[in-house]
């Protein structure tokens, strides 16, 4: 498995990463809400998300990369003062190699504002995350429906938590609620049937 694949228009991905020497990357549920704030902030207008769980050293996210027509819209509503070289560029361009460099400069915007907010809270320095985030391009159609398993469930994976129907911090109970999200929801319900299929899914399905 690639898990360093480019990032190409209209294609999934499994996005993880973690960080350096098992640190912990969340030490509270505001730095949770934090994390969220800022994928919604910098990642979340040029993809679309599908599942996420946030776990003390680690994170997933399921993603696909919006169409170059969206990704320029995107752009263009971006204040000029704050578009990165390669957003720049891209707009200019429409190359859809520069796709792979906005999405991961994106990624680096979270992980360093984050860090920064990080290591001033707890008075730290360096580094947080791993140097190179893992994302591994998603090939197969089945594999959307396993990674929904196996990120909701993650917790319980890591012998974290066993009730992983209520953990806070994943998207699942999201994608069964109504309320306003970021995530992708009818995507998700679609592809299952119904939310019924989708609990059945998650709950009886089992780790690779």
């Amino acid at each position: 498995m690639n898990t360093l694949s480019d990032f190409r228009p209209g294609q999934f991905y499994h996005v993880f990463n973690r960080t350096n020497n098992k640190e912990l990357l969340f030490r509270t549920d505001e730095n949770k809400r934090y994390f969220l704030q800022q994928y919604i902030k910098y990642v979340s207008p040029f993809v679309q998300t599908y599942a996420y769980i946030l776990l003390p050293t680690h994170f997933h996210f399921l993603i696909s990369i919006n169409s170059i027509s969206e990704l320029k819209s995107t752009i263009q509503d971006t204040e000029v003062s704050i578009r990165s070289k390669v957003e720049v560029e891209f707009e200019k361009s429409l190359e859809e190699e520069l796709c792979h460099k906005i999405i991961s400069t994106r990624f680096s915007r979270l992980f360093t504002s984050y860090t920064l907010s990080y290591n001033k809270l707890y008075k730290r320095h360096g580094n947080l995350f791993s140097r190179r985030f893992k994302r591994s391009r998603i090939t197969n159609e089945n594999k959307f429906g396993y990674l929904q398993f196996y990120i909701h469930r993650n917790i319980e994976k890591h012998g974290i938590d066993r009730n992983w129907e209520k953990y806070a911090w994943s998207s699942y109970n999201i994608i069964l609620s109504e309320k306003e999200t970021f995530l992708n929801r009818a995507y998700v319900v679609e592809y299952f049937g119904c939310r019924e299929q989708f609990i059945t899914f998650i709950k009886d399905s089992s780790f690779k």
